[in-house]
């Protein structure tokens, strides 16, 4: 019988407050009043629910992973301990039987699988990630449609790097780190869940490791952006407004393309982020220039009068528009995956304008701060702008309030500044 932890806990709040012990690589609590179910917590802090058994196939003590604390309940980790412990009397072993599963499932299942999770452990207010639906688009367009209906025990190094080098070859470097992530995340889960004790990315290498982007538009580049953006036909009114208000705010284009209509305040000039919406899930205010409101104003209409004519040809009354940005075919707003599309799709169109070479939405952001920093804008206000996560234990407890006139104040000079670019030489 396996050395029995002396280690017990009983309620929610001693799960919460449970810490691994120094010195160890991992420390397991046994849970009262539920018979192997334990809790693992690593050196890190990473908490695991585990049952211990004895192998009804081998004879041996074993132990299963039940999930993540972070996304299991006390009481549904007891739920499934009982269930593990009801299929051992049984004779199965659930160890046992996931390995002969394995070596009959497909990718595709499995990747299915270890999507329900990461949807659930990553959901924020009952609304799915940007992350998630990231990894299941990436999965659906690049991973699948190669490793799909393949043997997850079959795929070997040689299948992976086949996916990651067809991403590689249309110059999507990222793309590929992050397909090549993405199966070494899947494989990883399934090694942890006791699915398979093979992973073959194992020693794969990112090709974009380390590789640091710094694509910053000049003052020439961001005229013909301006421009561009206006005379490229296959960009809709709503990418280019949303673009421009990338540029002025330095905004992520998902801050700004999912933008609700009542985080904005247009009469006081403020835009109220929600945390749930912010990379750094903090609630994010920003100061809007005059130049900024008269752009979300005309979008804003837009959507409306958009909205009044499809009810008018359908012959209903016009329904509340909730979107900056609306999407009328889902009933949801534009995401920000379509700017980034538009802006590869006319990648040729903007060099013919004048852009040097090519760029996405995050440069734009980039471009910004940086603008910002050559009018000798303090650091600590750019970071505020960018809603960068605070680096010291004083600035997790600044007072917000305090930086938004600065904020204002660069944000309407950067304003001002961009006018001066943009302008016709009869406008200047």
């Amino acid at each position: 019988m396996p050395r029995v932890s002396s280690n017990v806990l009983a309620t929610d709040r001693e799960l919460r407050a449970a810490t691994p012990q120094a010195g160890f690589a991992r420390t397991d609590y046994r849970i009262k009043g539920a018979p192997g179910l334990q809790l693992r917590v690593s050196a890190r802090g990473t908490k695991t629910w585990t049952f211990v058994y004895k192998s009804p196939a081998t004879g041996k003590w074993a132990k299963v992973a039940l999930g993540h604390f972070s996304s299991v309940e006390l009481a549904e980790a007891k739920g499934r301990a009982l269930d593990v412990a009801a299929e051992v009397r049984k004779g199965r072993d659930p160890i046992h039987d996931k390995a002969q599963e394995f070596l009959l499932e497909t990718f595709a299942s499995l990747a299915k699988r270890y999507m329900r999770e990461h949807e659930k452990r990553n959901a924020r207010g009952g609304r799915t990630a940007a992350s998630t639906r990231e990894a299941q688009r990436q999965l659906d367009q690049d991973i699948l449609p190669t490793l799909g209906r393949m043997r997850v025990d079959a795929i070997t190094k040689q299948h992976v790097m086949h996916v990651v080098e067809a991403i590689s070859d249309r110059g999507s470097y990222v793309a590929a780190d992050r397909a090549l992530g993405l199966v070494r995340a899947i494989y990883n889960w399934a090694c942890g869940t006791g699915r398979t004790e093979r992973n073959p990315t194992i020693s794969l290498k990112k090709r974009n490791a380390g590789r640091t982007r710094s694509r910053v538009l000049s003052t020439d580049e961001i005229r013909a952006f301006w421009i561009a953006v206006e005379s490229i036909g296959s960009i809709t009114p709503p990418l280019r407004d949303a673009l421009r208000i990338q540029l002025l705010t330095a905004a992520r284009i998902s801050e700004v393309l999912e933008a609700p209509l009542d985080e904005l305040n247009l009469a006081e000039g403020i835009w109220t982020i929600g945390a749930l919406r912010t990379k750094s899930e903090r609630e994010h205010t920003i100061p809007l220039s005059p130049m900024a409101v008269a752009i979300f104003e005309k979008a804003i209409e837009r959507g409306r009068e958009e909205e009044r004519r499809r009810a008018s040809r359908a012959g209903r009354e016009p329904q509340i528009v909730r979107w900056v940005f609306p999407s009328f075919e889902t009933s949801r707003p534009i995401t920000g995956r379509a700017a980034t599309r538009s802006c590869v799709r006319n990648r040729a169109k903007f060099q013919r304008a004048g852009l040097k070479a090519s760029f996405n939405t995050h440069d734009l952001r980039r471009t910004a701060a940086t603008q910002l920093g050559e009018m000798h804008v303090p650091a600590e206000v750019i970071e505020r702008i960018l809603n960068h996560a605070p680096r010291t234990v004083a600035d997790k407890h600044y007072n917000r309030a305090r930086y938004l006139p600065a904020m204002r104040q660069a944000l309407s000079e950067w304003a001002g500044r961009l006018h001066f670019i943009v302008a016709t030489e009869g406008e200047k």
